[in-house]
């Protein structure tokens, strides 16, 4: 099931205000000032989440594919948990501020995809959150990883940098 969803302010918020899906994809768009906040019970595609001013959370209780997430005006939150919970950047993953993905198991950002904060925030790229030694950081060749006048944290149990990174 695919769930799209637009909104003129937030979709969504902290704590019981969140959202909670149970769906393949997901669409969410805010075109106004407003967060996206987002409980996936199990594995998700975002093929598309953006703010005109605001942040995105996503958290879902299995694998995440990333396809395109443009939060202007906010930070970008998102967490794989669960046995399950990859996360996987097949396009773009750019924020105003702070740029945050989170795997319980693997983090890859593949070929020709982007991860970047524009306005001197950080992007922290952490797997195996579950801390049972079993997730790797992928930047696979061709993958970009930028911090706009910030810094670029990576954890896990092995890194693998074969894309750019690029901090100043």
């Amino acid at each position: 099931t695919v769930l799209t969803m637009s909104a003129e302010d937030e979709i969504g918020g902290a704590g019981e205000m969140d959202i909670e899906t149970t769906v393949d994809s997901l669409d969410a768009s805010s075109t106004g000032a407003g967060d996206i906040v987002i409980t996936e019970t199990d594995a998700i595609t975002v093929t598309h989440a953006g703010t005109a001013d605001g942040a995105i959370t996503i958290t879902a209780g299995g694998a995440v594919i990333v396809t395109h997430v443009v939060a202007t005006g906010g930070d970008i939150d998102i967490s794989a948990t669960g046995a399950m919970g990859s996360v996987r950047v097949d396009d773009m993953v750019s924020g105003d501020q702070d740029v945050t993905l989170r795997a319980a198991t693997d983090l890859t950002v593949v070929n020709g995809a982007t991860v970047e904060a524009r306005n001197g925030d950080a992007v922290a790229l952490w797997a195996d959150t579950n801390a049972d030694g079993a997730g790797d950081v992928d930047l696979r060749a061709g993958s970009t990883v930028t911090a706009v006048g910030g810094d670029i944290f990576l954890a896990g149990d092995s890194i693998t940098t074969g894309g750019t990174l690029e901090s100043d």
